[in-house]
């Protein structure tokens, strides 16, 4: 049997033998010269592309600004500021002059510049405590307390004058209250927190637990009547925080911020804590009540041997109890009840842990000479 029918389907058959062979053989070829000499230059290449990209990444890591940014992980303190805040942001009012109804939307709106000042929320009942440069009774009927987008008539006003602090009543029920903390307790240097209406936050640092404004000589003349002595803030926080709390960091009130020119003070909450319950009660002020003006010998520096008391600085007020105990002007009162009246208490502080009524012995300097007294306190006029 013949495989192929003519020459030339025999030739055919060879060529393509041939060529297949052809091909093989030169696979095997290309593939020997490409480990030889091709496979060291792709990995030459790939070596440089990778030490490219690494000196790219060195130059990038010198440029501050291409830095990666590590996450910044807050200290237990930012922790405690942030709790401290949240506890008592949802107990922070506004006060504004108020607005009447009006068909154009934006003569209604209580702007933020409109703001007079801050408050918090004392009882669920809607007892509020702000500064009286805020809001007083000459103020009572054209300012409105703002608060959770609210607005709330004011429908009494008390106003402490030992302190400077006005107590506001509000119809409202169920709102939430703050803690008050110990004012007592506050140190030197130690971080507080201001709070506001627009829920903005302000850290703090106490710079003088007994803080006297002094700019004047009128103002060493003190009285027995009112506080002279406040907490000095180390930053002058803006109006926006008037009135409102000053928090420590576990979230307790213990104090409302006042202005004094450049600098911020604040009304430590003990100041005013004794009267809380007389207010609440029948919207009353019960302070205990010796009438003297003096001078603090403790909180000022002078030619005097004498360093600490309180100097009777002019005549006792008429029928006062101090004027009935026969206090005279020049008598240096040293003590209430063996309490020194120094650095850390003075007169109208001592004088303000008592009642009305209380009989008080007073231990006094008069003419180089220590003398006993006895004092009646009688109600504030």
């Amino acid at each position: 049997m013949k495989l192929f029918k003519n020459q030339k389907d025999r030739k055919l058959l060879q060529s393509i033998f041939l060529a297949s062979a052809f091909g093989f053989f030169a696979g095997l070829a290309g593939q020997a010269l490409g480990t030889v000499y091709f496979d060291p230059w792709r990995q030459h290449f790939l070596n440089y592309q990778t030490q490219v990209i690494q000196q790219q990444n060195n130059q990038t890591s010198d440029i501050q600004e291409l830095k990666k940014v590590k996450k910044v992980i807050g200290t237990e303190q930012d922790f405690a500021v942030d709790q401290a805040i949240r506890k008592v942001d949802a107990s922070v009012v506004g006060f504004y002059p108020i607005k009447k109804a009006s068909q154009n939307i934006l003569q209604s709106i209580y702007y933020p510049a409109d703001l007079l000042g801050s408050g918090f929320i004392l009882t669920s009942d809607g007892w509020l405590a702000t500064d009286q440069s805020v809001v007083n009774e000459n103020k009572k009927g054209l300012v409105v307390v703002v608060y959770q987008g609210q607005e709330y008539k004011i429908d009494q006003l008390v106003t402490d004058p030992m302190t400077g602090i006005t107590f506001v009543k509000i119809t409202a029920n169920n709102l939430p209250v703050v803690l008050l903390g110990d004012s007592d307790e506050l140190l030197a240097g130690q971080l507080v927190v201001g709070d506001n209406s627009f829920g903005q936050a302000s850290v703090d640092y106490v710079k003088s637990l007994n803080f006297q404004n002094q700019s004047t000589s009128q103002d060493y003349v003190l009285s027995s009547e009112k506080y002279a002595r406040f907490i000095l803030l180390t930053n002058n926080l803006d109006n926006s925080y008037l009135g409102g709390p000053i928090i420590n960091s576990n979230g307790e009130v213990v104090g409302v911020i006042q202005s004094n020119k450049n600098q911020t003070i604040v009304v430590p909450i003990n100041h005013f804590r004794p009267v809380l319950v007389s207010v609440f009660r029948d919207g009353s002020i019960r302070r205990s009540y010796l009438g003297v003006q003096y001078i603090d010998l403790s909180n000022t520096t002078s030619a005097s041997d004498q360093q600490s008391g309180a100097l009777i600085y002019s005549q006792p007020k008429k029928n006062s109890p101090a004027a009935n105990a026969k206090l005279q002007v020049g008598d240096v009162i040293i003590s209430v009840e063996n309490q020194l009246i120094d650095k850390t208490n003075s007169l109208a502080e001592i004088i303000q842990q008592y009642q009305s009524g209380d009989s008080l012995n007073l231990e006094v300097l008069r003419d180089d000479k220590n003398i006993k007294l006895n004092v009646s306190l009688s109600p504030l006029p």
